[in-house]
């Protein structure tokens, strides 16, 4: 008979009447039986519906295992439990199974077994009486296992020892202790110690000599005062000291410029070694940082490697070996450089002047040097003796006391001299520009352009101590301050466009109006050549710096242009007015006295006139073709004005002076000559032109109007009084004879 794949037979013959029962395992659901006989058989089947074991859950005084899964019919499973949740005498052990809404209950069988222990359960002890067990187990020890822990005796403590079951036997090791008492250091034989004792867990600290240490091996012994008797005393010594590195370093350092050089010399090696290079406080970038080991050759450091932090510049050095000497060289600049790059080729090294020759390796079109956190940063920087011309850039000081020396002109490969002009500029806000230098070393002056909205102090360095000074316009001829030296000396005045010059006060200038001006010199005249002493920093090359022959000072100021020349020897309304009277009055007493007589005075017109007539004679034959002539002198004159050597104002001057001459050959080339038409355009050309060159000159005109009226008039007066004086002389009557020569005919 087979079920579900298995099969059960007899063996024999069965008697009519006689059983055989066989057991066979049924699969859960349906099953098919199949029989198969010798015979006639009759089959009789029976079994009991059962619902298979899942998840069986035992428990042990309160504490359970599981099994997850299901047990088919004869299948075991084994669980574990805890020894902890067998107690000593009685345990309870259950079995559950889940719960079957819709068949028979699950059935399973439980067997257990326990191992009997001899030991003791869950032993403890308290060393320090505080209830609280410094050394406990929670399970049951059995013989020959233990449970230990690190205690902190003290004399005189009680033990309280505590557990289920069997009583534990409790061991310590205590090693007897005494007290450390005036533990002494010795470092190759010298010694450095505490008096007195240490208690348990104190510590000291000990400061020794580094002049006991040596090269090599140092010999570092600890010894205490131990009694004579009892345990000795103990003492945990944690030593150390350092290797030092010794150092050198060397500065050279310059206006512009700082280069220190570092030495290292390494007791031990090191990774990732930094050094730090100490820098001026003015330095305001870094060049360059070189790199040398052991002596060999300089090599350059990245620039990712280095940084400067305020005064300190740290490079990293990487790796280095024990013993090994590490140069670092380090140079930092004081001038930021704008749009630009530049060699020094010669720094200045003194501190009484700045006097720095730079080549320009780059140059864009805001080239300049930002000079404020130089030694000179407060004095008016300029460019000098330049390879491009003699345009020398233009310095703006700001409020916050910024100063940029713009060159605009500066060119790939050109050189330059830095100087300074001993003149401080100080705007309270905003900023000042100065373009140009005036007058000399010993009375400063400056051309400055701005918006006129902020004071500005100017301040002479070099003025000398007890003498009055005054802030002379030499643009408005006006004084702007005054005051009194005590080196240096500070005026004020704002940042309009104007000339201002720092002169001694000798009592002449005036401070309401234009006039005579101060009789101070503004002009020197000669070149810096650099011959003369100077006092005071940063003074530059001396000498006499100003405007006479060759220009406004070494910025060709605008101040000692032409114009101002011709002014200052102009003289004034009253000057002209009393010269006038003068010739007059010498004229009068000449006659009365008859050393003026009209014989004389015949013999000197006669003479004058003859004078006169000659040169006339001489210029006429020498331009006996003016047309020609005329032409040539405007082409000259034409080639002159575009070659560029001519400054602006003399240019100006020439061509407003060319327009006379070239309508006189126009109008003559065309028979169209007038003389009235010729001198008026003359004059009207000679207006105009001296209101663009000298805007002040018909405000000085109208200010001095009534002198001038004085004076026309009493010349009037006096051509009047000689006219009169003629027709005096003049007799009524004039009898002429005329003889006429004879030939010998009549």
């Amino acid at each position: 008979m087979t079920v579900g794949g298995t099969t059960v037979s007899h063996s024999g013959v069965l008697a009519d009447g006689e059983t055989v029962t066989e057991p066979i395992s049924l699969a859960t659901g349906s099953n098919t039986l199949d029989v198969s006989t010798g015979g006639e058989v009759a089959v009789e089947a029976s079994w009991t519906e059962v619902t298979e074991s899942r998840d069986p859950v035992v428990g042990l005084n309160g504490e359970t295992v599981s099994h997850s899964g299901t047990l088919a019919e004869g299948e075991t499973a084994s669980l574990t439990l805890p020894k902890s949740a067998v107690t000593t005498g009685s345990n309870t052990v259950s079995l559950s199974l889940p719960g079957v809404s819709d068949g028979p209950r699950m059935r399973a069988d439980l067997s257990y077994s326990f191992e009997e222990l001899d030991g003791t359960l869950a032993p403890e002890v308290d060393t320090d009486g505080d209830g609280t067990p410094e050394v406990s187990s929670g399970e049951v020890l059995s013989n020959g296992e233990t449970a230990s822990d690190t205690i902190q005796p003290e004399v005189g403590d009680t033990w309280t020892v505590s557990a289920s079951g069997n009583a534990p036997t409790v061991s310590a090791d205590i090693t007897e202790r005494t007290q450390t008492r005036s533990p002494t250091i010795e470092i190759n034989g010298e010694k450095v110690g505490l008096d007195g004792t240490l208690a348990d867990g104190e510590t000291a600290t000990l400061d020794a000599s580094a002049s006991w240490l040596q090269s090599g091996t140092n010999h570092v012994t600890v010894s205490t005062n131990s009694p004579a008797s009892g345990p000795a005393s103990l003492v945990t010594l944690d030593y150390s000291h350092g290797a030092e590195t010794a150092t050198e370093a060397t500065v050279e350092e310059t206006t512009w410029s700082q280069t220190t050089t570092v030495a290292n010399t390494w007791a031990s090696a090191r990774s990732n070694a930094s050094v730090t290079v100490p820098m001026n406080d003015r330095v305001v970038d870094v060049r360059s940082v070189e790199v040398r080991r052991n002596g060999t050759t300089w090599d350059p450091l990245a620039a990712d490697r280095y940084e400067l932090n305020g005064t300190d510049l740290t490079a990293e050095l990487g790796d280095v070996t024990e013993g090994s000497m590490v140069e670092v060289r380090a140079t930092g600049s004081k001038v930021r450089v704008r749009d630009g790059l530049i060699t020094v080729l010669e720094p200045t090294t003194s501190s009484d002047r700045l006097d720095t020759r730079v080549r320009i390796d780059d140059a864009g079109p805001n080239f300049g040097l930002s000079v404020d956190e130089t030694v000179f940063s407060d004095r008016v920087h300029y460019a000098d003796n330049s390879t491009w011309g003699p345009q020398t850039g233009a310095t703006t000081i700001t409020a916050q006391g910024d100063q940029t020396l713009a060159i605009p002109n500066a060119t790939v490969g050109a050189q330059t001299t830095v100087r300074t002009w001993p003149v401080e500029v100080a705007p309270v806000t905003g900023q000042a520009t100065v373009t140009d230098l005036a007058g000399d070393r010993s009375e400063p002056g400056i051309t400055v352009r701005g918006d006129g909205n902020s004071d500005v102090d100017y301040t002479f360095p070099n003025a000398a101590d007890g003498k009055p000074y005054i802030l002379w316009s030499q643009t408005n001829e006006i004084v702007r301050d005054e005051g009194l030296a005590s080196s240096p000396i500070t005026l004020t005045d704002d940042n309009s466009d104007e000339t201002l010059v720092f002169l001694v006060d000798d009592g002449s200038a005036s401070s309401s109006g234009p006039g005579d001006g101060p009789t101070g010199s503004v002009g020197g005249g000669g070149v810096d050549d650099g011959s003369a002493s100077s006092s005071g920093p940063g003074d530059g090359p001396t000498g006499s710096v100003g405007g006479g022959g060759a220009g406004g000072g070494p910025m060709a100021g605008a101040g000692g242009g032409v114009l101002a020349q011709l002014q200052s020897i102009a003289p004034s309304g009253e000057t002209l007015l009393l010269g006038v009277t003068l010739l007059g009055g010498l004229f009068v007493v000449g006659r009365r006295t008859g050393v003026i007589t009209d014989e004389r005075q015949s013999a000197a017109t006669s003479a004058a006139g003859s004078a006169a007539s000659t040169v006339g004679g001489l210029v006429e034959r020498a331009i006996a073709n003016e047309i020609v002539f005329g032409v040539l002198l405007l082409a000259g004159g034409g080639w002159l004005l575009a070659s560029g050597v001519l400054p602006e104002q003399t240019t100006l001057i020439v061509s407003l002076a060319a327009v006379p001459v070239a309508m006189f050959l126009v109008l003559q080339q065309f028979d169209r000559f007038d003389f009235r038409i010729w001198a008026g355009s003359t004059a009207l050309v000679g207006v105009l032109g001296l209101q663009v060159l000298a805007p002040e000159l018909f405000e000085t005109i109208a200010e001095e109007a009534g002198v001038i009226i004085v004076a026309g008039g009493l010349l009037l007066a006096w051509r009047a009084v000689s006219a009169w004086r003629a027709e005096a002389n003049t007799p009524d009557e004039v009898n002429r004879i005329e003889i006429s020569g004879d030939d010998g005919e009549n």
